[in-house]
């Protein structure tokens, strides 16, 4: 049975399965991309990595759902990847071409993923670039993906934005490189970028502290706050007495949440928001 919950800035179900999550997930992005091509005649999309996210990629591909959107047609970013190359198991953009782009004849002019093998810094600034040229962004501008898919790790972390790290201060770029303690370099899309997607979607799968959970209809800039809000509500449900933990994820003292001026646009989460 679904736990539906209504957040300030999200709506909120928690799954008893990851099948289940999954199978919402894919509905609604098919809805997603739908309504992107029916409003704006195109549609781009930020693919992440990890287990909930290959379950999602892999019903998308299926038959069920392989026709139920235009998927050839959208243009595939990544939210983050780990600096190694296209072809090494650890890589979010070969989990992602062998469970759904290849089944799903993906063209190549429309991928578009983060060079890993690159010296970080560098691989930012071509992602930055990418992105920039795909969409037709003018400077000035953070761009609009339609949708962001995150995960959430079991240290709070969603993209490779860390709790405490530096980079959860960047205001101007759109892409960093990023480091895992102790683990893998990274390339990540910026927070204000994440922020100023049409759609945001957060999912956690056996998430130590709440298990199997799903963040969809995230208000514009508002990515942070569920994260900030839900996640301690999520704990304080489950865990009435809890020990201090850091498992907000890295944007529960730095967001900057945006304000919506009318039904359409939305402007702060420290940019400029991009009219589409």
């Amino acid at each position: 049975m679904t736990d539906h919950q209504h957040w300030p800035h999200a709506d909120v179900r928690i799954f008893p399965s990851i099948e289940e999550l999954s199978q919402a997930a894919a509905e609604r992005t098919v809805q997603i991309v739908n309504e992107a091509f029916d409003r704006r005649g195109r549609c781009s999309m930020a693919l992440a990595g990890g287990s909930t996210p290959a379950t999602l990629f892999r019903l998308l591909a299926s038959h069920a759902f392989r026709y139920a959107a235009p998927w050839q047609k959208i243009h595939y970013f990544w939210s983050d990847e780990r600096c190694v190359p296209p072809d090494h198991p650890e890589s979010n953009y070969l989990l992602a071409r062998t469970t759904m782009l290849c089944p799903l004849e993906i063209p190549e002019s429309q991928i578009h993923r983060m060079p890993g093998e690159e010296d970080p810094p560098r691989a930012a600034e071509i992602v930055e670039k990418k992105i920039r040229d795909v969409l037709e962004i003018t400077h000035g501008f953070f761009p609009r993906i339609d949708l962001v898919l995150l995960g959430m790790g079991e240290d709070g972390h969603t993209a490779s934005l860390f709790a405490n790290a530096p980079d959860l201060n960047e205001s101007e770029r759109w892409a960093i490189a990023s480091v895992k303690p102790g683990g893998w370099r990274r390339i990540t899309l910026s927070l204000p970028v994440i922020n100023q997607a049409h759609h945001g979607r957060v999912g956690g799968h056996e998430h130590p502290a709440f298990g199997v959970f799903l963040a969809d209809q995230i208000d514009r800039g508002g990515i942070g706050q569920v994260f900030l809000e839900g996640v301690d509500r999520l704990l304080d449900q489950r865990h009435p007495v809890r020990q201090e933990q850091d498992a907000l994820g890295p944007v529960a003292a730095h967001q900057h949440v945006g304000q919506r001026d009318d039904g359409t646009r939305l402007t702060g989460a420290r940019g400029h928001d991009q009219q589409s």
